[in-house]
């Protein structure tokens, strides 16, 4: 069976990202293009770039790169993005999004217009710098005269973009995000253990309030992912249980490949679902999708 996929963030979570390539695979299931946004970026662009899941694992959990940011000196972000772009530059080099072996768009938001861009031609490492860019984390990336930060701040998991990417095929999202708790405590939002010296200053007011001000952005980003979820519906919601993970903590690589290998094939074990993709309705509804997706400006 032929998919689309829709990855969006989490920083170190994204491993569980390729443990689902690695369950669909084994699956059958053929990856025809890619949509994706922050960490899920760099998951996606390796994939398309023609690196093998395997040695993307190997790539990624070389880097930890949770252990190599520094702290910026200047300029608009609190971390040096040199430790992310020399990753960048080891996933895709200088090639081009024509040069991809499978289709990939790349979301960033317009940090000054707050316009939503989708990137898909050019060269492909400035897209993905834009795609990862963590606003308040690290710097925008200037591209095209615009300012551009990672795409996950209004849309957490591109599933319109991979509609429009692969018109017809089923979309399957793997979300990092954990379904909403009702009355339940969240797990700690995005904590940011990881970074430098954090847990040394955390206990200054001034870091206590940020770390209030990120949990309630992580509220709105929850609210925002569900409602995105909601009016995109993928034909397929894959969600690793990866929330007790800090965003730049170090983590067992393996264990969360694992967890979203887990995840995926659990998923794909329901048969239900599989009829479900190939149903009058699942195909009536993609239609609408695509229309809808379609009617608008060319990617």
């Amino acid at each position: 069976m032929d998919v689309v996929l829709a990855l969006g963030g989490g920083g170190v979570k994204c491993f569980a990202q390729l443990g689902a390539l690695l369950a669909f695979e084994r699956a059958g299931l053929r990856v025809r293009a890619v949509a994706a946004t922050s960490a899920g970026g760099l998951v996606g662009a390796g994939f398309a770039a023609g690196h093998d899941v395997p040695s993307l694992i190997d790539e990624l959990a070389a880097t930890q790169l949770s252990a190599r940011f520094r702290r910026a000196r200047r300029g608009e972000a609190l971390l040096d993005a040199r430790a992310a772009h020399h990753v960048i530059h080891t996933l895709v080099g200088m090639r081009t999004f024509a040069e991809l072996e499978v289709p990939l768009a790349l979301t960033a938001v317009d940090l000054d217009s707050g316009a939503r861009h989708v990137l898909h031609s050019g060269a492909v490492a400035p897209a993905l710098r834009a795609a990862i860019a963590i606003p308040g984390l690290f710097p925008p990336e200037t591209l095209h005269g615009r300012r551009l930060i990672d795409g996950g701040a209004i849309d957490p998991v591109p599933v319109r973009a991979a509609r429009r990417l692969a018109p017809g095929l089923p979309v399957v999202a793997v979300v990092l995000t954990p379904r909403p708790a009702g009355n339940a405590r969240h797990p700690a939002a995005a904590r940011l253990d990881g970074l430098p010296a954090a847990r040394l200053f955390r206990r200054l007011r001034l870091v206590r309030a940020f770390e209030v001000f990120v949990r309630a952005a992580d509220i709105s980003h929850r609210a925002l992912l569900e409602s995105r979820l909601t009016l995109d519906q993928p034909e397929i919601i894959v969600r690793p249980n990866v929330a007790h993970l800090d965003l730049f903590g170090r983590v067992d690589a393996l264990a969360v490949v694992a967890e979203g290998e887990r995840a995926a094939a659990a998923v794909l074990r329901d048969e239900a679902r599989h009829v479900a993709w190939s149903s009058p309705a699942a195909a009536a509804r993609r239609k609408r999708a695509t229309a809808s997706a379609t009617g608008r400006p060319a990617l």
